[in-house]
C-alpha cells in the first residue's frame, strides 16, 4: 500500500490559532486524575471557558464541541503538525531504573520524531480511507486537525534497538499516553471541538506479559494510534450527521 503523503500548511502563512485559555491548560491535569488510583477527581465541567460543551456519548473519554456548529460542510482536512510530550520526570525515572543505559535528550527527540511519523501515517491512512482529502490551503470546506500526544509513558524504551541483543524484558503493557485532538475552522481559526482519550498500549493484549523491544514498541504505537484515528473518523461521521439548532 502506498504511503499517504500529507503536506503541512506553509510555515510562512500559519493558520490563526487561539492561545490556550487558563481553563484549557488546567483541564487535562484534572482529567488525568480519573486515571490515578485512589484519587477522587472532580466532575468534568459541562461547558469550558473557551465555549465548548461536553458531549454525553462518545467513544473517547471526554469530548467537547462548540454548540450550534455544523460539520456537514467540511469535505477536506488540513493536518497541523503533531506535538508529542513525555510524562513529567519520565526521563529521570528511566535513568533511575537503567543507570547503565540512560535515555538521553537525543533519544527522546528521536522517539518523538518517530511518534510523529506514526501518527501522520495512521491518521492519514484512516481519514483518506474514510473519503477525506488532505490539503495545505485553507478553505471554507477545510477542517484543520491538531493532534497532540501528552504524558507519553513508554514502559521500556529501546531507542538504540539493543535490548533484544543482550537480554529479554517483559511487561504487562507497553506504556500509556493521552491523545488530545482539536478541530479548527481553517479560515477563522475558531476552535470547534476538543477530545481527550487516555490509553494503555498493548498490541499483544491477549498475552499477559509481552516482550519489550524497539519493534514491539513500534507495533504498539501503530496499534494505539490507529485506534485513535478510527475513533476520530467515527466522531467526524457522527458530527457531520448531527442536527444543529
Amino acid at each position: 500500500m502506498a504511503a499517504t503523503r500529507i503536506r503541512y500548511p506553509d510555515r510562512n502563512t500559519p493558520m490563526k490559532t487561539h492561545s490556550p485559555s487558563r481553563f484549557s491548560r488546567l483541564i487535562l491535569p484534572v482529567f488525568l486524575l480519573l486515571f490515578t488510583p485512589g484519587v477522587a477527581a472532580p466532575e468534568a465541567p459541562k461547558v469550558t471557558e473557551d465555549g465548548l460543551t461536553q458531549v454525553t456519548k462518545s467513544k473517547a473519554d471526554l469530548v467537547y464541541v462548540r454548540s450550534g456548529v455544523s460539520f456537514a460542510g467540511y469535505k477536506k482536512l488540513m493536518l497541523i503538525e503533531p506535538t508529542i510530550a513525555f510524562r513529567k520526570n519520565w526521563q529521570t525515572d528511566q535513568k533511575f531504573q537503567t543507570p547503565s543505559n540512560p535515555v538521553t535528550d537525543a533519544d527522546m527527540a528521536k522517539m518523538i520524531d518517530t511518534g510523529k511519523k506514526v501518527l501522520v501515517e495512521e491518521f492519514g491512512e484512516a481519514l483518506t480511507k474514510a473519503g477525506y482529502t488532505f490539503v495545505a490551503e485553507r478553505g471554507a470546506d477545510v477542517l484543520a486537525i491538531k493532534p497532540q500526544i501528552l504524558d507519553l509513558d513508554i514502559a521500556v524504551p529501546d531507542p538504540d534497538n539493543s535490548i533484544g541483543s543482550y537480554k529479554k524484558v517483559y511487561t504487562d503493557d507497553a506504556g500509556e499516553a493521552t491523545m488530545v485532538t482539536e478541530l479548527y475552522d481553517s479560515v477563522t481559526g475558531q476552535l470547534l471541538a476538543r477530545a481527550f482519550d487516555r490509553t494503555t498500549a498493548d498490541y499483544n493484549s491477549f498475552n499477559r506479559r509481552s516482550e519489550r523491544t524497539q519493534q514491539t514498541n513500534l507495533q504498539d504505537a501503530h496499534y494505539v494510534t490507529s485506534e485513535w484515528a478510527r475513533m476520530l473518523v467515527k466522531g467526524l461521521e457522527r458530527a457531520k450527521a448531527a442536527k444543529t439548532p
